[in-house]
């Protein structure tokens, strides 16, 4: 059985006078270094237009295991950087959520200008099929839509 891909999804926001710094180990620490693990097979940041928190990272990961796998856990939590603990400790917003690609099951992020996030909660399986296929007929010819994804 090939298990569908997964999806890591972290938003936060700097506090006021740090996001220099923010930005800085986010782009040359953080990022690149999750980038380079097994399984993580993307690595985007947006910023949020309207709302907060305003910075949101997304993780296309080859299946949700690879978050309890070693190489994971050997840079998560306690075992951060000194710099990812100095950041990690001020920011404010911070929301984390892993999750399974219910549809397309094997895509992965398209690079893209705009992303528009929904978040549904415990949706039975009947559901999941129903969100899917009314998304589908929503999005799917609209114009600058590049991709549908359900998890």
């Amino acid at each position: 059985m090939t298990h569908s891909k997964a999806l890591l999804l972290v938003s936060m926001e700097p506090p006021a006078g740090m996001e220099a710094e923010f930005n800085d180990w986010y782009d040359t620490e953080h990022l690149p270094e999750r980038a380079g693990l097994p399984g993580f097979e993307t690595a985007l940041r947006y910023v949020c237009v309207a709302g907060w928190p305003r910075y949101l990272a997304l993780y296309d990961l080859s299946n949700i295991e690879v978050l309890d796998d070693k190489p994971y856990q050997d840079v998560s939590g306690e075992r951060f950087s000194p710099w990812s603990k100095r950041v990690l400790n001020r920011v404010r917003g911070q929301s984390r959520m892993a999750a399974q690609q219910v549809y397309p099951r094997q895509a992965i992020t398209q690079r893209a200008p705009r992303l528009l996030l929904l978040r549904f909660v415990g949706l039975t399986l009947q559901h999941e099929a129903d969100l899917v296929s009314t998304l589908r007929s929503a999005f799917s010819n609209r114009a600058g839509v590049q991709q549908l994804r359900v998890y």
